[in-house]
């Protein structure tokens, strides 16, 4: 800047700047030397010369004018690119344009940008020999569309624009930036067809477009694109066939081409790209059958082609893949047998091939696979039986069976699958036992059995496994009582044995188990009481106890669980009150209580459960207690034997007739009056009958007296009247 020769030294000192002149600069120049003039200078030695009036003034204005500049700051500087000497004017342009095309104003940073004359230092821009070399903006408040202009960056080797909010198209003008290097506008809202134009890029090594509603098809002269290492178009809207000329692009590593349109079969041209790693397709509409060319990419680590419609069988020429980690050709229409070849793949970590149509036997070849981790070979129409190779997969943390046509036993060797965490057998015709051994899988999580012809009793030895989540048996043949040791499982959110001939009563353990969420035991044949414990439940969702025999009355403590949304008891033989508690179950929206013996008083109640489960008053009195007896193939006057209550009642009921069936005809026992008549609570167990008398052993209330039965011999061995 220059400053006329009556400008105060220090002033000159003060206003130094550091940038080549602009217009605003040169005006200060001009407005200094018009201040300036005429001004005397002040003797330092002796007596000062007197200033005029208009010199004063001229003093006060430009001072003023100074320090508001200074208040306004830099951005009080107009810039232009003529003022710009570090890059060509039509790059500057280009980067200006981009500017205001994209709502710079408000971009998050936009530290330099059309304030300074150095657009080296703007963010996001780095130059190299005088030319914009990178643009790299990750900025969520982009937003506009992208203009031609930026064409004009023909040295530019990075453009980076993720993540924001850019529309329109891309410009056809990107054609032009044959220096480029990495292309990524992935995570944006351009639309429109990907111009043809960028075959034309061939230093390209990263082209990035996923994340956008892209439409078309991918054009063919991206064959021309002879340095592209990594292709990423996911997650758009393009449609048509994969172009044959992609085959061509031998330096590519990885294409991702997910979650679009794309129809017709896979080229057989891709089995050229020798260097290509990952092959990710998935989501698309591509049919036809897998090219048995893909067996030569001989470096390939992951194949992904899931939820198309492919067909045809799986190409036995997979197994050369000898670097394969990765394989999911799951939720396609493949047929045909899974090759055995596949157990070459000595590096596959992932085989996922479910919801096919793939029939045979699972070959024992699988059980080669010592890295693998998951096997889901679920929804096909496999059979055969469950190959003991498979106990060989040590890594193996997933083993998916489920919905296949499997049959045999559940073999005792896959106990040696020590990492397993989840085991998915349902829905298939396996038969037999549930092997003890299984109680060592210390890792399962997830133990799902559920839908096949299992027969036995649940392993005590499922108690052990410590990590389980859900457990989930039903709908087999499963006999026995539940075992106690399941109230070991404190991970378990999922307990479901719904549908088999369990018996017994419900363990009072289960209530130890604080992370249950839902518990599903109907359609068995339980018995006794509901337990209190269940009212410890504090995360429980879900209560199904319906099609059993239970007896005795609902518990008062289910009414603690406040995050119960569904309470199934109907088709049992509950007695007594419906508790109040019940009320405090917010959550509800589910309340089965029809076909027992449930009673309720209650107005606020009844209206309560009016508006929850209109049937709830499809209920029968409760029955008299009935004995249950294993009796002897013949009896005679003074023989004894030991009898038990089969209904026990925990509500005072009256009782008026018993019936006590011996189990052989035609000797029948009936008692038909009551000698002490009143109301009676007690809980009846192992009832001798002596010589002349039968007294029981009962709990009951301190004023009701002894019950005694006394035998009267009648004809033969027709019937014997007994009187309490």
């Amino acid at each position: 800047m220059r400053f006329s020769k009556g400008c105060p030294v220090a002033l000159r000192r003060d206003l130094k700047l550091e940038e080549p002149p602009n217009r605003w600069q040169l005006f200060i120049t001009w407005l200094l030397d018009s201040l300036t003039k005429g001004v005397p200078v002040v003797s330092t030695v002796g007596a000062s010369s007197q200033k005029s009036p208009v010199s004063i003034w001229r003093g006060v204005v430009f001072v003023a004018f100074v320090v508001g500049m200074m208040a306004m700051g830099r951005g009080a500087w107009a810039f232009s690119c003529s003022d710009v000497t570090e890059i060509p004017n039509t790059e500057c342009e280009a980067l200006v344009d981009f500017y205001n095309s994209t709502n710079g104003a408000n971009w998050e940073n936009n530290t330099g940008w059309n304030v300074t004359n150095t657009p080296c230092n703007w963010h996001s821009i780095s130059c190299s020999d005088g030319h914009v070399n990178r643009l790299e903006l990750n900025d969520k408040q982009l937003s506009g569309s992208i203009p031609d202009s930026l064409g004009n960056l023909s040295n530019l080797q990075t453009l980076w624009l993720t993540g924001s909010q850019l529309s329109g198209s891309i410009p056809e003008s990107f054609g032009n930036l044959i220096n480029l290097q990495i292309l990524n506008m992935g995570g944006n809202q351009l639309s429109g067809p990907i111009p043809e134009s960028l075959g034309n890029l061939n230093n390209l090594t990263l082209l990035w477009l996923s994340g956008n509603p892209l439409g078309g098809s991918i054009p063919k002269s991206f064959g021309n694109l002879s340095s592209l290492q990594n292709l990423q178009l996911r997650a758009n809207k393009l449609s048509g066939p994969i172009p044959e000329s992609l085959g061509n692009l031998s330096n590519l590593q990885s294409i991702e081409l997910n979650s679009n349109q794309l129809s017709g079969s896979l080229p057989e041209s891709l089995g050229n790209l020798s260097n290509l790693r990952n092959l990710y397709m998935v989501k698309n509409q591509l049919s036809g059958s897998i090219p048995k060319s893909l067996g030569n990419l001989s470096n390939l680590q992951d194949i992904t082609l899931w939820g198309n419609q492919l067909s045809g069988s799986i190409p036995d020429s997979f197994g050369n893949l000898s670097n394969l980690q990765n394989l999911g050709l799951n939720n396609n229409q493949l047929s045909g047998s899974i090759p055995d070849s596949l157990g070459n793949l000595s590096n596959l970590q992932n085989l996922d091939l479910n919801n096919n149509q793939l029939s045979g036997s699972i070959p024992d070849s699988l059980g080669n696979l010592s890295n693998l981790q998951t096997l889901a070979l679920n929804v096909n129409q496999l059979s055969g039986s469950i190959p003991d190779s498979l106990s060989n997969l040590s890594n193996l943390q997933n083993l998916v069976l489920n919905l296949n046509q499997l049959s045999g036993s559940i073999p005792d060797s896959l106990s040696n699958l020590s990492s397993l965490t989840r085991l998915r057998l349902f829905r298939n015709q396996l038969s037999g036992s549930i092997p003890d051994s299984l109680g060592n899988l210390s890792n399962l999580q997830g133990f799902t059995l559920n839908d096949n012809q299992l027969s036995g009793s649940i392993p005590d030895s499922l108690g052990g496994l410590k990590n389980l989540e859900s457990l989930v048996l039903g709908n087999n043949q499963l006999s026995g009582s539940i075992p106690d040791s399941l109230g070991n499982l404190s991970s378990l959110t999922q307990l479901l044995l719904y549908g088999n001939q369990l018996s017994g009563s419900i363990p009072d353990s289960l209530g130890n188990l604080s992370n249950l969420q839902s518990i599903h035991l109907s359609h068995n044949q339980l018995s006794g009481s509901i337990p209190d414990s269940l009212g410890n439940l504090s995360n429980l969702q879900g209560i199904n106890l319906s099609s059993n025999q239970l007896s005795g009355s609902i518990p008062d403590s289910l009414g603690n669980l406040s995050n119960l949304a569904r309470l199934w008891l109907h088709y049992n033989e509950l007695c007594g009150d419906i508790p109040l508690s019940l009320m405090n179950l917010s959550n509800l929206t589910e309340l089965r209580l029809n076909n027992n013996h449930l009673t309720a008083y209650d107005p606020d109640l009844i209206a309560w459960l009016n508006n929850l489960e209109p049937n709830w008053r499809n209920q029968t009195p409760c029955p008299a207690p009935k004995l249950a007896t294993t009796v002897p193939p013949s009896i005679c006057n003074g023989d004894s034997f030991d009898v038990t209550f089969q209904t026990v009642m925990t509500e005072s009921q009256s009782v008026d007739t018993v019936t006590i069936n011996l189990g052989f005809d035609p000797a029948v026992l009936q008692i038909n009056s009551l000698t002490n008549s009143g109301v009676l609570d007690f809980e009846m167990v192992n009832k001798e009958w002596s010589r002349n008398n039968f007294p029981f052993c009962f709990f009951a209330l301190p004023q009701v007296p002894p019950v005694v039965i006394h035998i009267q011999p009648l004809s033969g061995l027709a019937n014997y009247l007994y009187r309490i």
